[in-house]
């Protein structure tokens, strides 16, 4: 069987690519900035990745959503220099 060309057809395996990535970086910056910001874009970023990328991209970026979701649900850790008691 043919496979039908469209516009997009060049885009197929460039876009689960870059989620892919950027999900590498947002983790990496998820480990030195302690902030819900960059867990929400972790999250948006495995979203738009299982969507655009593909079934086979989407069962590894549930491993991904599950650290998203525990790093933004993370307690803040307490600063022991600033710590009062």
């Amino acid at each position: 069987m043919r496979k039908v060309q469209t516009p997009w057809s060049c885009l197929d395996g460039v876009v689960s690519r870059v989620f892919s990535f950027l999900a590498i970086i947002v983790g990496a910056v998820m480990i030195a900035v302690e902030k819900r910001l960059v867990a929400i874009l972790m999250i948006l970023c495995v979203i738009f990745g299982a969507i655009l990328g593909g079934a086979y991209v989407a069962v590894f970026m549930i491993l991904v959503l599950i650290g998203g979701v525990l790093a933004f649900f993370e307690k803040p850790k307490s600063d022991p220099a600033t710590d009062s008691s």
